[in-house]
């Protein structure tokens, strides 16, 4: 008995040049659209949306094989490079949306600065909690390191002494929550 492993197709590199055999960008809308007739018996035609959502709210393209966050794609045909060693940053925070004035290229930590309050955060203010003998604690993590703001009777004093320190540690990365 012989036992034959089945390998996977090897998957074709995908280029700047590939893209852009492949997809059309416009940056005005964010939106990809197919320029050739892709996939097993040409489910998808020339003209055809590229993309479709991820759970997490990004959308991605799949070409040849390969899954692609489909900013990653834009910001390459746009700027005829891909977007490394940095990341791509949403300035609006909508993960979907990929009209090239929302788009920026970021670094890790970059990107992070720009986010809301986490699902679940108690007070629903980024970098504020709720002291266990009432009032509310805020502090802000910058470069590995969590930096004590202070202590605040009230929410809106905690958030205030947040937003200020977080508009001069992250600069254009910060957005308010």
């Amino acid at each position: 008995v012989c036992y034959i492993q089945r390998m996977k197709r090897p998957r074709r590199p995908i280029t700047i040049e590939v893209l852009e055999e492949c997809l059309s960008y416009e940056p005005d809308t964010g939106l990809l659209n197919w320029k050739i007739a892709m996939g097993p018996k040409q489910k998808v035609k020339s003209g055809d949306r590229a993309g479709s959502p991820k759970g997490n709210g990004y959308m991605q393209v799949g070409i040849y094989g390969n899954i692609i966050h489909a900013h990653r794609v834009a910001w390459a045909l746009a700027h005829g490079v891909w977007p490394i060693p940095h990341g791509i940053d949403h300035i609006n925070g909508n993960r979907s949306d990929n009209r090239l004035c929302n788009l920026r290229a970021a670094t890790q930590a970059q990107n992070m600065w720009n986010r809301g309050a986490p699902r679940n955060s108690t007070t629903g203010v980024r970098g504020v909690r709720k002291h266990k003998f009432g009032g509310y604690w805020a502090s802000i993590g910058y470069h590995y390191e969590m930096i004590y703001i202070g202590y605040f009777q009230t929410l809106e004093e905690a958030k205030d002494a947040y937003d200020k320190a977080a508009k001069k540690l992250y600069g254009d990365f910060y957005t308010s929550s």
